[in-house]
């Protein structure tokens, strides 16, 4: 999907945050390193437990049977590990890339780790039976 200027309703939710960073914003980033995220993969095992938990393998995104692959980041079913690309996702951090989708760049930490627990969201909706069928990841968007 490709989200020119944005739709009303990406517009509406969004409302006053903002779309970029100010001046002096980029001092107060976390670095997006395997220390950093495996902080934030064991809150989100806290916040959210499922069995079995998925696990985290910091050393890229592999292949997974019958599922199309997403980098940075990507959750593989039939495996249940999220699999991640360190340097891709840091430097989505430094750049603010965000794809096509949004017509706002926001970057910084906030960019890579929102990424990330997406993902480990998706792990939670797939072992509860949240997500079934290859329309399951539009229902995250809804």
């Amino acid at each position: 999907m490709r989200v020119v200027g944005g739709t009303p309703e990406l517009k509406q939710r969004r409302g006053t945050l903002p779309t970029s960073f100010q001046p002096g914003d980029r001092e107060r980033q976390l670095p997006v390193d395997q220390p950093d995220l495996a902080l934030v993969a064991q809150s989100l095992v806290r916040a959210y437990p499922i069995q079995p938990a998925p696990a985290f393998d910091y050393r890229g995104v592999g292949s997974c049977p019958k599922v199309t692959v997403t980098q940075p980041v990507s959750y593989c079913p039939a495996t249940n590990v999220i699999g991640t690309d360190i340097p891709s996702l840091a430097k989505r951090a430094a750049t603010g890339d965000t794809g096509d989708l949004f017509s706002a760049t926001v970057g910084g930490d906030y960019n890579a780790f929102v990424v990330f627990v997406s993902r480990y969201m998706i792990a939670v909706q797939f072992r509860t039976g949240v997500l079934d069928g290859e329309d399951a990841c539009l229902k995250t968007y809804k």
